[in-house]
């Protein structure tokens, strides 16, 4: 098990509500139907990237903001995170069943220790618990 803050209560309902306001801000006749973003945060609450791109994939569809595209840096230095959210994304699409209220429900009942893998792990639990 590791220790992941973003995970800890009211940490991702603070992330939400901060990612929505800013995604929501835009007058109707100016509305996003891409928001190009990146990882947010200094760290200081965790800064667990998939955590908090989660976060952002749901303030946005709360939104209702078109598309959310993610911009890594990372990806040019061989993180595998770029590939684990697309592939995170995908499932998630696939199905169709399952949409933001529902992430954002595990993303509440998670604890901060029910993450066994670091990384790519939040994607497959989140995953698992949708299924």
């Amino acid at each position: 098990m590791i220790m992941i803050p973003d995970l800890l209560p009211g940490t991702v309902d603070r992330e939400l509500r901060k990612a929505y306001t800013a995604f929501a801000s835009s007058p109707l006749a100016l509305a996003y139907e891409v928001i190009i973003t990146g990882h947010w945060g200094c760290g200081a609450f965790g800064g667990n990237k998939h955590v908090k791109a989660a976060i952002q994939w749901c303030a946005a569809s709360l939104a209702g903001v078109g598309k959310p595209r993610f911009i890594c840096w990372e990806e040019l230095e061989g993180d595998s995170f770029p590939v684990a959210f697309r592939n995170f994304m995908d499932v998630i699409r696939a199905d169709g069943r399952q949409g933001p209220e529902d992430v954002l429900g595990i993303l509440r009942a998670l604890g901060p220790e029910d993450v066994e893998e670091g990384g790519d792990g939040v994607f497959r639990e989140i995953l698992k618990r949708l299924r």
